[in-house]
């Protein structure tokens, strides 16, 4: 592994910066505490800083060459409630703690070297990325613009990843992830006269095994999905027959055209087999993530970047996961890319585990990663 003398001596204010936000963990779009420590950060360092985007959201800005390249370094924001029952389980158990660390580590190194900065650096800090659109929320507020951002560039702490590894490619990366509801409508009875009755239970575990069907005989076998039934309610008692299931859960595909398919397919099933037994379906459909899709040109030279860090055979060239990021909402407007910075140690916790951590190792090859595109594109 190798790490320069110019991150390594960043080691203890890059651990000071995460034990901050790991002690001060927010939720989506209620990072007050931890925007304004990054705003300060920010401002102490000599950035130019707008606040307040999308709520939450800040951006540090060093501006160069109006001619040369614009370059955008993202990193999320938000903790999460590790167990959804306890509102005092907020923790920072998806590494977003690390990534904002990694990234006022770049403005500490892009500070040194401001005057050989050829072009224009964003350092965005983005809020509300777990499922709530906080991406999405800052290109509508124009964090893409003035100066226009020719490429961007994220990095992702990951478990499933050995610690002192690397994982990058070109194409699909993270898949879509939509959520879908489905209402199935019956008629309440007495459980001695089911005739009289539409069974919306019944229904329901039709359309369940039915739903599996999508992936194994409705899409290619060459083609990536998941459509996973998170959940099932209904009824209440004993001896009544269940008027109305509702039934949640979600798709995740790599392919457009495919996720939009099987939005369809979900409806139609739900619903014909509803009616098949007297009753009806409402089906939601919730299209929120596309899928995250790396620059082949970009990737390319970042697998080169990472192999000078950790050694060819520390750098896995194809890995992929069916896990979602809301870095790809920026995707579907300039060229970007997304590395996975292997952080799974001798005791592994997977990410939203409440034990789940990610310790100084994998915190100092992001950084240098970090660190290495910022001086390939922008010094």
């Amino acid at each position: 592994m190798r790490i320069s003398d110019d991150v390594l001596n960043l080691k203890d204010t890059l651990m000071m910066d995460k034990n901050y936000f790991n002690a001060n963990p927010e939720l989506g779009f209620l990072e007050y505490k931890t925007s304004n420590y990054i705003s300060k950060r920010l401002s102490e360092l000599g950035f130019e800083v707008r606040e307040n985007i999308a709520q939450t959201g800040v951006m540090g800005l060093i501006r160069g060459d109006a001619n040369k390249p614009c370059i955008m370094f993202r990193a999320d924001m938000d903790a999460i409630l590790t167990d959804p029952d306890d509102p005092n389980s907020i923790k920072h158990a998806c590494g977003h703690d690390a990534h904002m660390a990694i990234l006022l580590g770049l403005a500490n190194l892009l500070t040194q070297k401001k005057n050989s900065i050829k072009g224009t650096v964003k350092l965005v800090f983005q809020p509300g990325e777990e499922g709530l659109g906080g991406a999405a929320s800052m290109i509508d507020q124009g964090v893409l613009e003035h100066p226009t951002v020719d490429k961007a560039f994220a990095l992702h702490v990951w478990s499933e990843v050995e610690e002192g590894k690397i994982g990058i490619c070109g194409g699909p990366v993270m898949a879509s992830g939509d959520e879908f509801l489905i209402e199935i409508l019956g008629k309440a009875g007495h459980a001695a006269l089911p005739e009289k009755s539409i069974d919306a239970i019944f229904i329901a575990s039709q359309v369940v095994v039915a739903l599996q069907s999508i992936v194994s005989r409705n899409v290619s076998p060459i083609e990536t999905v998941v459509v996973s039934i998170c959940s099932i309610s209904g009824g209440c008692n004993f001896n009544t027959i269940c008027e109305k299931v509702t039934i949640k859960g979600t798709c995740r595909t790599y392919d457009n055209e495919v996720r939009r398919f099987v939005s369809e397919r979900i409806k139609h099933i739900a619903v014909s087999i509803a009616r098949s037994f007297g009753g009806d379906a409402v089906v939601e459909y919730i299209f929120k993530h596309p899928p995250v899709i790396n620059s082949q040109e970009e990737a390319i030279q970042i697998t080169k970047l990472s192999e000078q860090i950790v050694g060819s055979e520390n750098v896995i060239k194809s890995y992929r996961t069916m896990c979602t990021e809301d870095f790809s909402h920026f995707q579907q407007k300039i060229p970007g890319t997304l590395t996975f910075i292997g952080c799974q140690s001798d005791k592994y916790y997977p990410q939203h585990n409440p034990n789940f951590y990610v310790n100084e190792k994998a915190m100092l090859i992001g950084l240098e990663l970090f660190c290495s595109i910022a001086k390939k594109y922008l010094i």
